[in-house]
């Protein structure tokens, strides 16, 4: 939660940085970042003891920047049209499914061969963009569609559930698949949850910026 927070707030500097120089300079900065990011969180390099505040600043650090790879290797992507161009080339080949399949096959292979945190965003990438070059049925679309409404809330609550606040229950079923299975469903009734509550203040502060916009142009028309 800390670091969708402060990523959210940095979202602007980072969108103008992205937008304003080179996308290979950036990614080399920001691979850069992340490495250091990755070495510190798993060999804790820097150690302040016994200082609390001290540690807890530097996990924050360490945890944004890890996160912040693949938020700038999205951007760049939207802003080099990356996906599209992909998309272009394969999307008229009559076995592009076949191909993707086999892509998303050897993407688990390589991940169970080397079994550290450091390529999941290559991995991810990747697998996104086989995933949805693939042709699906529209019922796959549906479904993709209902989960993509709720993946924020679900990425931001399931850790509370299996490691802070409910974890022997969330454990209780005793096989892995069960165990996600219910996870998720506690995640998804959650979200509806957060929905009901976060939706009604948008609509909200939707209506006073619109609001303020228009007394805004009015007074501007009056004193044109």
């Amino acid at each position: 939660m800390q670091t969708y927070i402060i990523l959210v707030l940095l979202s602007p500097v980072l969108t103008r940085l992205i937008t304003t120089f080179n996308s290979i300079s950036l990614l080399f900065i920001s691979g850069i970042i992340y490495f250091l990011s990755y070495v510190q969180r798993i060999k804790h390099v820097i150690d302040f003891n016994d200082n609390t505040l001290f540690n807890m600043f530097l996990t924050a650090v360490v945890l944004v920047g890890t996160s912040q790879f693949p938020y700038v290797v999205g951007s760049i992507f939207a802003k080099e049209k990356i996906y599209s161009k992909i998309y272009s080339k394969f999307n008229f080949s009559s076995y592009k499914n076949f191909f993707c399949l086999i892509g998303i096959f050897l993407l688990v292979i390589i991940h169970a061969i080397f079994q550290s945190m450091f390529i999941a965003p290559f991995t991810a990438i990747t697998f996104i963009c086989l995933f949805n070059i693939m042709d699906k049925a529209i019922y796959i679309q549906k479904v993709l569609i209902f989960f993509g409404n709720h993946s924020t809330n679900i990425w931001l609550t399931h850790m509370f559930f299996y490691i802070t606040f409910l974890s022997e229950l969330i454990f209780a079923p005793g096989y892995p698949v069960l165990i996600f299975i219910w996870l998720l469903l506690l995640c998804l009734i959650t979200s509806y949850i957060i929905d009901t509550i976060y939706r009604p203040i948008i609509r909200f502060i939707d209506k006073k910026i619109v609001f303020g916009r228009n007394n805004s142009q009015l007074e501007s028309n009056k004193a044109i």
